[in-house]
């Protein structure tokens, strides 16, 4: 069975393009992302991707002066994320979902 994500990976602001990078790669074919991610890193459908991370700190050496923003929506309801790469290491970000406070006056 498996636990199946969407992924979707860009490029922090201001940097190099995604289309740029993922062609270079997908000519290489040193990693498989083009079964992950479409050429502007989107999803092709939800997959299961457990090295994803070990995949992305190698990737991310590739290009070391870029930051990868690899994103996340699991199967489950909640299941949001993002990871920073760059040059090798990581960060993770994990969502936080809030309601705003109930407003008497929004009734209709």
């Amino acid at each position: 069975m498996g636990y199946y994500t969407s992924y979707t990976l860009k490029v922090h602001e201001g940097e190099r393009r995604i289309q740029d990078i993922l062609a270079e790669e997908f000519d290489n074919g040193e990693f498989d992302l083009e079964y992950i991610l479409d050429e502007d890193g989107n999803p092709y459908d939800s997959c299961k991707w457990y090295d994803h991370e070990k995949d992305m700190r190698s990737f991310s050496k590739l290009y070391p002066d870029v930051t990868f923003v690899l994103s996340g929506e699991g199967e489950e309801a909640g299941d949001l994320w993002k990871k920073y790469f760059r040059n090798g290491k990581m960060h993770e970000c994990s969502v936080f979902i809030t309601y705003e406070a109930f407003d008497e006056s929004k009734l209709r």
